[in-house]
């Protein structure tokens, strides 16, 4: 006979069992001694015994009656029985690495699981780290691969018995992407918009996909869409379209597409029209290329060699007797809920098994702009051997090659998290990337923390000097004496010319102005073969301009000149009081150039000590 471990009763069936329970008794052995078996039924040719708590294996039954024992001894099979997961998907992101999987009959001892996961929109991977959150019930995995979107499938084995069939656990979708879709629209053309994109419809359905629209930054709601395909939303102006940028966000219910994307140049058709003008960067301004505290599931082109992994942090002591591997923190650096770190065999300590180097590698970063500085700043937390058994390194990609940054001759180990600032202005490119590694060189290796990171950030400042208008051409439009004005206000520099699509011109005339401290200068593009659509106007100036505003004009034979502002180059933010003394928990900072167009604010604080608390 085979039973599940889920049983709760047994019937066997013979001859002589007697004339009541009171005068029999079952007895069940197993591997792990006998297991318990009250009767509760019986009469001459059959009796039920009851039963709990039964582990996979073979148990021996036999029967007394009256100090009698059965002849021969049953053998009874019990097996585990295959694990069910509930097929409940919902949506989530391509990016996030880990899936919830619910269900029953899974073991208790991640060990015993293995979980074999495949998209029908393609790739396949398996669960890096599995984390039981409730016994037999639900357990997280962590994907080992990023997976292209589709179905999410998963088959379950558990303590060797797999489910019967692969079961949907997500709908895997990537965040919705918007592109720019009809440069020169015509006000008075009454014909639908069709906004291009990708990703635009999930499996929830088209209702799931909302559209907002912005003109010149401002909500604009005078409109109806058609229900979305996967690349494109049809749109119906219900009333007047302002002139100038028409730009769009489109949602998902988990995500959308960003900052507003500009999907059509609403003109009047009267051949060119000056639609947008800002800095191409500012003055002076600090850019955020990586900001990576793992608060979020990794991902966004971040790559986990083997041993390395992501998640939230766990405590484990390498350090006993003369082993001084160090320890993995119990929290991140930030001390905020999940606590989720970046780092190798998070909670264990490291292996004795000889290896070359394993790498956490960042993203590709453009930090070719970087005109002043570059620079890489992180949080640690490493328990390391020397060099000669094991090797913990931090390398910088140069554009050719990997540049070592830093190694450890000797064992370190931190006890608390150290934040690490290192000068990457030498190695500025277009392709830089950071990676931190570990390897094994000597099976006489101390057990060791390795690598915990958080909070990886890589910075730099520019001084450039340039700014951009951006005009838009209906085809057909005269352009033989096209001209751009440019007027830099709080500034005496000489513009020193523009380019458009390798058309060049030079000014061709200064002209005086009596307001002090600005200059204004006529750009003229003779001749130029511009298709109808959207062209940029690269403007350079002779030096870095101070705070202010700038104006921009643009001009035709058909279309009179426009003018619109310039956002201001970038001044540092002052902090002018708090205040005093502050009682909390809410701290109000004042002053003045917090906001940015190029950059979210940040908040350093730091604190003295006061004999007071």
């Amino acid at each position: 006979a085979r039973f599940s471990t889920m049983a709760t009763e047994v019937t066997f069936f013979g001859s002589n069992f007697g004339p009541s329970a009171s005068f029999a008794q079952v007895t069940l052995t197993g591997a792990n001694g006998n297991v318990p078996c009250t009767i509760s039924k019986l009469n001459a040719t059959t009796v039920t015994c009851g039963v709990s708590g039964l582990v996979a294996g073979n148990l021996l039954a036999s029967i007394v009656v009256l100090g009698r024992t059965s002849g021969s001894a049953v053998v009874i099979g019990v097996v585990r029985p295959p694990p069910e997961v509930a097929m409940v998907p919902a949506l989530q992101l391509t990016s996030q690495r880990f899936v919830v999987i619910t269900g029953q009959y899974f073991s208790t001892d991640p060990a015993q699981i293995s979980v074999s996961l495949s998209s029908t929109g393609g790739g396949s991977a398996n669960c890096s780290q599995i984390v039981v959150l409730t016994s037999t019930m639900v357990f997280n995995c962590t994907m080992s691969a990023v997976l292209m979107p589709g179905n999410l499938t998963a088959l379950v084995t558990s303590e060797t018995v797999s489910q019967l069939q692969p079961a949907v656990v997500a709908f895997l979708v990537a965040a919705p992407v918007v592109t720019a879709s009809s440069a020169g629209y015509l006000a008075t053309s009454g014909s639908p918009l069709v906004l291009h994109g990708l990703n635009l419809l999930t499996p929830a359905g088209p209702a799931s996909t909302t559209l907002s629209l912005f003109s010149g930054g401002v909500p604009f709601a005078l409109f109806t869409y058609a229900p979305p395909t996967a690349t494109s939303i049809v749109i119906t102006f219900t009333g007047a379209v302002p002139l100038g940028n028409m730009s769009a966000v489109v949602s998902i219910p988990i995500a959308n597409s960003g900052l507003p994307v500009v999907i059509a140049i609403v003109m009047t058709g009267a051949g060119i029209s000056l639609v947008s003008a800002s800095a191409g960067q500012p003055s002076v301004a600090a850019f955020q290329y990586v900001n990576e505290p793992w608060d979020s599931p990794a991902g966004n082109g971040w790559s986990l060699g083997p041993e390395w992994q992501y998640g939230p942090a766990v405590y484990v002591n390498c350090t006993f007797g003369t082993n001084l591997g160090g320890t993995d923190p119990d929290v991140d650096y930030g001390g905020n809920a999940p606590y989720n770190l970046a780092g190798v065999l998070i909670g264990r300590c490291t292996e004795k098994t000889i290896h070359g180097s394993y790498y956490l590698t960042s993203r590709s970063i453009n930090a070719a702009f970087a005109t002043d500085t570059l620079s890489l700043s992180y949080a640690r937390w490493i328990g390391t051997d020397s060099n000669g058994f094991m090797n913990s390194t931090v390398e910088v990609f140069n554009g050719n090659t990997w540049t070592l940054l830093t190694s450890f001759a000797t064992v370190t180990r931190d006890f608390a998290w150290t934040v690490i600032s290192t000068d990457l202005t030498p190695y500025k490119n277009p392709a830089l990337a950071v990676r931190w590694g570990q390897a094994v060189k000597s099976t006489s290796v101390r057990n060791c923390s390795s690598w915990n990171l958080d909070n990886i950030v890589v910075s730099g400042t520019t001084n450039l000097t340039s700014f951009t208008y951006t005009v838009g051409v209906v085809n057909g439009a005269d352009l033989s004496a096209f001209s751009v004005d440019v007027l830099v206000r709080n500034s005496t520099l000489p513009v020193l010319g523009g380019t458009v699509n390798g058309y060049t011109a030079m000014p061709v005339a200064t002209y005086a102005v009596t307001t002090a401290n600005y200059s204004l200068t006529r750009l003229t593009f003779a001749s130029l073969a511009l298709s109808g659509g959207t062209h940029t106007f690269v403007i350079s100036l002779g030096g870095a301009w101070s705070a202010g505003s700038s104006r921009g004009y643009a001009s035709s034979t058909a279309a009179a000149p426009t003018e619109f502002t310039l956002p201001a180059a970038a001044v540092p933010p002052v902090v002018v009081s708090t205040c005093a003394p502050c009682m909390g928990p809410t701290l109000n900072i004042n002053g003045s150039n917090f906001g940015s167009p190029y950059s979210s604010p940040k908040v350093t604080l730091s604190q003295t000590a006061n004999p007071l608390v």
